[in-house]
């Protein structure tokens, strides 16, 4: 008789006493302590291979069971850990994971940041950086930039202790001590330049003033007095002109003609460089001036504002209504029709359609109050 038929699920069996013990069961089925029957190996505090059994609370590293004490360890194998509860990738049992890590590799001795905390200062180290995330530099020392198209690293802003990248080109913000921001917004040293404040010049050598963020040299025509009369100015404030004449306009070198630059122009923006408003004869149409030869019965220096009957306005400007609407709000609705037409859901209906069925028409003229003979409503 087989050991399968004296013991349920045993493989092999002896006799001790006349007792029945099994010695090897068939997988998935253990030797109880007894040794009198075979249970089933699957349990919260078992592993089982074909031929051995380990307690849940041993695993095996290096071919030796070690006792498993890393809580962090979601899911055990027989040999290792399988699934760490934090977000290590492991190969050596250990689930601990570095402060400054958000997810962690563990491979034998060496362990590595895969990603790390947003919070943290350290990550893969980028020169002349003060925070780094992930091999990108996003705060930078001062003298310093980010680059966007070289994998965040930084590169010197030379003469600047703060400059940033716009569209391409190097910008400076504030210059170092020795240096001064110039109108194309690089700083430099400027030689006539005998004391300065930040990013500005504020005393210049003997026969130097400041102008266009520098120290240039006087010419025989600084110091003059000029008559008001010769510089086209309105309005004076401390010596300084404030509003020039009506038909000029202000520039950063003084009042200029408007008929030479901006003909026809009302008011002129130096710094968008653009008529703002034309004259009354003249409308603004793309920034470009255009005489007014339509309808507009009114008008501001800007567009018109009501058109004559039988146009409407579009573009600032006054368009026909198409026949036979004498009065529309725009190109495809009519608000009144000539004297042969009635208007219906803003289109014209020539009245001669119905005066052939109609005896007498509606006040509308949208249809017939009395048909004539022969017809019906």
């Amino acid at each position: 008789m087989s050991c399968f038929d004296l013991i349920p699920n045993c493989q092999l069996c002896e006799y001790n006493n006349e007792n029945k013990l099994c010695t090897k069961c068939y997988a998935p089925y253990i030797i109880d302590n007894d040794k009198f029957m075979c249970v089933l190996a699957y349990s919260n505090t078992t592993h089982f291979n074909s031929e051995t059994l380990k307690s849940d609370v041993n695993n095996v590293v290096d071919g030796k069971c070690i006792f498993k004490q890393d809580e962090s360890c979601f899911d055990y194998s027989l040999k290792t850990c399988d699934n760490c509860s934090k977000n290590v990738i492991t190969t050596n049992v250990n689930c601990s994971i570095e402060s400054i890590c958000k997810y962690q590799l563990t491979q034998n001795d060496k362990t590595s940041c895969l990603i790390f905390k947003n919070d943290t200062q350290e990550g893969i180290k980028v020169n002349n950086c003060k925070y780094t995330q992930n091999e990108f530099c996003y705060l930078v020392n001062d003298g310093f930039y980010t680059t966007l198209n070289i994998n965040g690293e930084t590169i010197s802003c030379d003469n600047a202790k703060i400059c940033q990248v716009i569209d391409g080109d190097k910008i400076d913000i504030s210059c170092k001590s020795e240096f001064v921001l110039k109108l194309n917004m690089l700083c430099s040293q400027d030689t006539n330049c005998v004391n300065n404040s930040g990013t500005v010049c504020t005393t210049c050598q003997q026969n130097h003033h400041i102008a266009k963020g520098g120290c240039v040299s006087n010419d025989n025509e600084y110091g003059k007095c000029v008559s008001t009369d010769s510089i086209n100015c309105k309005e004076f404030v401390s010596g300084v002109c404030t509003q020039c004449d009506d038909d000029h306009y202000k520039d950063t070198t003084g009042c200029l003609p408007k008929q030479e630059k901006y003909p026809d122009c009302e008011y002129v923006s130096v710094v968008m460089s653009s008529c703002l408003e034309c004259n009354k004869s003249y409308l603004l149409v793309d920034n470009s001036l255009k005489k007014t030869t339509d309808n507009c019965m009114l008008r501001s220096s800007k567009w018109c504002l009501r058109c004559s009957d039988g146009d409407y306005i579009m573009n600032s400007f006054c368009v026909r209504c198409e026949y036979s609407c004498t009065q529309c709000s725009n190109l495809t609705y009519c608000t009144k029709c000539d004297a042969y037409s009635y208007t219906k859901n803003g289109k014209c209906f020539e009245i001669n359609k119905i005066l052939s069925t109609c005896d007498v028409m509606m006040s509308t003229y949208e249809g017939c109050i009395l048909c004539k003979d022969g017809y019906m409503r």
